[in-house]
């Protein structure tokens, strides 16, 4: 397979996965979780200093500082045995595609 073939098979892919989540999502309005947005930033500002990347670490501060401006719309989420199983199966599944995705991508990095 070249490279341009794999390509296009995985913009497919993505594509598609795009257009489920939005159809699987039309009808359903999430709030937002600022706790995400701290603890984004508190990953992405070591990021950014490690990669000399200053992009990242600005970005981090961002939503750091958005997360903390929002401290008091924090929300504890259920845990994991406090789950329906039917999320848990979604939760799973999304966890091994993005696994898969993740995989696939170290592979063709050091094959290509």
């Amino acid at each position: 397979m070249t490279s341009s073939v794999l390509t296009i098979i995985i913009a497919v892919v993505i594509l598609l996965l795009l257009v489920a989540t939005i159809i699987l999502r039309k009808n359903r309005k999430t709030p937002t979780n600022y706790k995400s947005f701290f603890i984004i930033g508190i990953i992405w500002i070591p990021l950014g200093i490690a990669t000399q990347n200053y992009a990242f670490f600005v970005l981090g501060a961002l939503f750091i500082l958005y997360g903390l401006l929002n401290k008091s719309k924090w929300k504890d989420y259920p845990k994991w045995k406090e789950l329906p199983p039917e999320l848990k199966r979604i939760k799973i599944i999304t966890l091994i595609v993005l696994s898969v995705i993740l995989l696939a991508g170290i592979v063709f990095y050091f094959l290509y």
